[in-house]
């Protein structure tokens, strides 16, 4: 019991409130790791009993601090689980073999989980059963890497503890740096990179068609192949089960097919990065939505600097510089199949004398509402600055822009109207050009004045709301 004052200054008892119960607050534990190497040492590649040992052992809310040593250890995956919260420092030299995966494997996790300071390093080739050097698998936490390297071997077995992303060369093997995966039943928590580097092969010459390994991955589980459900019913295929949002700042990407695939993720941001040598810089596909893609360095893309397709939505594109010696593919910045709502913005895109792009933007192939505004343009291209295709179904009268090759049963086409393409603002040395193709349907854009080649017509001044 406890007593109060009424306002007419009588005492009142009242019964004291229950409290919620004290939650228990479990301060960091800092373990310091045993059982590793002070340096590089790959001859007698060790177990990583030890070191599991000490993991599963730990008491809630370990940083297990690995820092100043050397863990090899071939065919065997390294899980984290709930009970360690951070991993500090450390080499971890994974090197898979034909039958048998390899890699640090937090998985089936409930809150998240730090790696700091930390070197991943591939080692050797035989990289069929990898899925990646770090891979995420089914966790509700969230996968947050600070000042982590992800490399290839050594120039310098000296120089290992303790290196900088200079000091190693690119993997031999062909493998990820990242992945984040969900299940059916279990969304993943997501990714958090800062201020980290990976470095992976050189995945420009792979064919296209999902071939190519990206080096950071975040994939949800789609119902079916992509590809094959477009062909045969013009929509994406569903999300069982999508993955959390992607939050990558400040860090430094080369290499890879993709330099981050983001397949049915919902939100978040990738900005202020630098991306290097890739087939695609950023892919947002698969109905991946709500996701920011901004001030980022996009340099030696072959295909793509940013692409979005198959019934992504609310991707925001903006302030991303793309530059390409190398460029050969559709366009620097792309939409297609089924997106809705993407944004291209405030972009500069410069393609150097070697480089023949289609275009710079290209919107295409049932992509409504989408907004390519303010971007500065220059450089070669085959067909115009930006171009808008209605379909990839040709026809007797129009032949898509995208390519050539198709023919007129494409099973890629689509026969709905492209509505809502905003082209406002854009610039171009020499002056903006624009191609316009709808074979099987409707196509509206909305311009400021511009030079237009409309189904494959001499072009012409267009300014307003044009139906092709």
């Amino acid at each position: 019991m406890f007593q109060t004052t009424a306002p007419d200054g009588s005492m009142v008892l009242s019964t004291t409130p229950t409290l919620p119960p004290l939650q228990p607050i479990i301060p960091p534990r800092l373990r310091k790791a045993t059982g590793g190497h002070g340096g590089w040492k790959v001859d007698a590649p060790q177990s990583i009993t030890v070191l599991r040992n000490q993991m599963e052992a730990s008491q809630p809310g370990t940083i297990m601090d690995c820092s100043g040593l050397l863990f090899h250890f071939r065919g065997q995956q390294l899980t984290v689980h709930d009970n360690v919260t951070e991993v500090r420092g450390g080499v971890f030299v994974i090197e898979p073999q034909a039958t048998a995966r390899c890699a640090i494997l937090p998985r089936d996790r409930e809150n998240d989980l730090l790696f700091r300071d930390c070197i991943f390093i591939l080692l050797g080739t035989a990289t069929e059963q990898q899925e990646a050097l770090l891979h995420g698998h089914a966790n509700k936490g969230l996968i947050v890497l600070e000042n982590c390297i992800f490399t290839g071997q050594p120039k310098n077995v000296t120089r290992v503890i303790g290196a900088g992303p200079g000091d190693f060369n690119a993997p031999a093997g062909r493998g990820r740096c990242v992945s984040i995966t969900s299940t059916r039943d279990v969304r993943a928590g997501g990714l958090v990179a800062r201020s980290s580097w990976f470095l992976m092969d050189d995945e420009r010459n792979q064919p296209t068609g999902g071939e190519g390994i990206p080096a950071i991955s975040l994939r949800g589980t789609l119902a079916g192949n992509q590809r094959a459900w477009w062909t045969a019913n013009k929509t994406p295929v569903g999300v069982l089960m999508p993955c959390g949002p992607v939050d990558i700042q400040g860090c430094m990407i080369q290499g890879g097919y993709y330099g981050i695939e983001l397949s049915a993720v919902e939100g978040g941001i990738v900005s202020g990065n630098t991306l290097m040598g890739q087939m695609r810089g950023v892919s947002c596909q698969d109905t991946t939505t709500g996701v920011t893609v901004s001030h980022n360095v996009i340099a030696d893309f072959k295909s793509s600097a940013v692409h979005a397709a198959y019934g992504s939505r609310g991707v925001v594109v903006t302030g991303n510089h793309a530059v390409s010696n190398v460029a050969e593919g559709q366009a620097a910045l792309q939409a297609y199949c089924g997106t809705r709502e993407i944004e291209i913005s405030n972009n500069a895109v410069a393609i150097g004398a070697a480089g023949t792009p289609q275009a710079h933007v290209y919107v295409g192939n049932d992509a409504q509402s989408t907004e390519v505004r303010g971007n500065i343009l220059s450089g070669p291209y085959r067909a115009s600055h930006i171009e808008v295709d209605q379909s990839w179904t040709k026809t007797p009268q129009v032949t898509p822009g995208y390519s050539a090759r198709y023919t007129p049963d494409e099973p890629l086409g689509v026969r709905s109207d492209l509505l809502g393409t905003e082209l406002i603002g854009n610039r171009a040395v020499g002056g903006l050009t624009v191609r316009a193709s709808a074979s099987t349907g409707k196509l509206t854009l909305w311009t400021d004045e511009c030079q237009a080649a409309i189904n494959g017509a001499a072009p012409r001044r267009i300014a307003g709301l044009t139906v092709v």
